[in-house]
């Protein structure tokens, strides 16, 4: 807290009203400090609300950037979200890794992240082991992760080019079963997923 901390030791009393600055006294200011509080607003600005808040001024900025990331611009859902985080460390911790994972993401760096549709916990869009749906192609990290078998020659393939693909829909494609066993009786899979399987075999038409 340099910047806030040195105009303080001047001996004037900084605050936030909204989102301005609040001197007193302010009659009292140099030339100078005036214009070392215009170089360092901003600066001031955020070690008072991390004050406020519960943040450091590293984690507000790391939060701000996973909204901002995320496209949320309403300031009242950003001023709760940065309240309800200084005030809970768990939920804290949660978020600064969501929004690591998030910005990550952002510069496409998919390192220790995986796609559920290379795992075998998969049927449809329904994680078997954790019994809930999931964006099948999203990227995220799972710790119960469950990689699906090679094919033979190691190759990625789509149900739909599989014999022991049926498909739920008269063009062959969409949704449909797999008559090897791969997914569970009852369960459907993407005509046209990447993945592997260790059951692939050529349609022949």
């Amino acid at each position: 807290m340099a910047a806030l901390l040195k105009i303080r030791e001047a001996g004037f009393m900084v605050e936030l009203a909204g989102d301005k600055l609040s001197i007193n006294p302010a009659s009292a200011l140099t030339s100078n400090q005036r214009d070392f509080l215009k170089a360092h607003r901003a600066e001031i600005i955020l070690e008072l609300q991390a004050e406020t808040s519960g943040l450091s001024a590293c984690e507000r900025q790391k939060l701000l950037a996973y909204l901002d990331a995320i496209g949320e611009t309403d300031q009242d859902i950003i001023n709760e979200y940065l309240t309800e985080c200084g005030k809970d460390a768990a939920i804290l911790a949660r978020e600064l890794q969501q929004a690591d994972d998030c910005l990550q993401l952002k510069i496409g760096n998919t390192t220790d992240f995986i796609q559920c549709s290379s795992c075998r916990h998969l049927s449809g869009d329904t994680c078997q082991f954790h019994d809930w749906r999931v964006v099948v192609d999203k990227w995220r990290r799972c710790n119960d992760f469950d990689a699906l078998q090679k094919t033979p020659d190691s190759a990625v393939i789509t149900c739909k080019a599989c014999s022991h693909f049926q498909s739920f829909n008269t063009h062959g494609g969409g949704a449909g079963s797999c008559s090897a066993g791969v997914q569970p009786f009852g369960a459907c899979w993407w005509a046209d997923t990447l993945h592997d399987c260790s059951q692939w075999s050529a349609k022949h038409d």
